[in-house]
């Protein structure tokens, strides 16, 4: 169990769901990458682009792509790989997440779309952020496959990050039917 940024407690047996405040104070100061961008980069400021990237029915869906993280982290890619219960621990938590507030994640399409937008943010990060060489070729797939969003990242604050997290995040929830406030 953890304690959570407005005091409750979150259990990884029995997992709830954390409010809006808790989700986008948590994911504006988690580094994308495990930290290894040239410069902090949050996972807050992440969701937000990928949210413009979509078609506006998707957006909420898309800004909370990654909401899980706010209670267990942000794992790199290829070590999730390797942790099959966490990986189902993930998909629990973002399904709690997702029913509760943007039902429309579930759908399909939606998937697709969220999927592809997280990718060129991917390719834009890559190309924004991180070192230039890449002697082992682990970014090879992404640039060969993948057009970059279409805009340089250029990192903010934290604190820019919560606060635009939780704006786009009232911008974009009246547009989902069935979610919660």
């Amino acid at each position: 169990m953890i304690q959570l940024s407005d005091g409750a407690a979150f259990d990884f047996t029995r997992p709830t769901v954390p409010s809006i405040e808790v989700i986008a104070s948590s994911l504006a100061k988690i580094c994308r990458f495990v930290g290894h961008t040239k410069d902090f980069y949050s996972v807050a400021q992440h969701s937000v682009y990928v949210s413009h990237l979509v078609p506006a029915q998707y957006a909420l869906a898309a800004l909370l792509h990654d909401a899980s993280e706010a209670v267990l982290g942000d794992c790199s890619s290829p070590l999730k790989q390797m942790l099959p219960d966490f990986r189902h621990l993930e998909y629990l938590v973002q399904l709690e997440i997702n029913e509760h507030y943007c039902p429309i994640a579930a759908d399909a399409n939606c998937q697709l779309a969220v999927r592809a937008a997280d990718l060129q943010m991917l390719a834009a990060e890559r190309r924004d952020l991180m070192p230039k060489d890449d002697p082992d070729g682990v970014w090879t797939w992404v640039e060969r496959e993948v057009t970059p969003a279409p805009f340089t990242v250029r990192p903010w604050s934290w604190k820019t990050a919560e606060i635009m997290f939780l704006e786009r995040y009232r911008e974009v929830r009246r547009e989902v039917p069935g979610r919660a406030a």
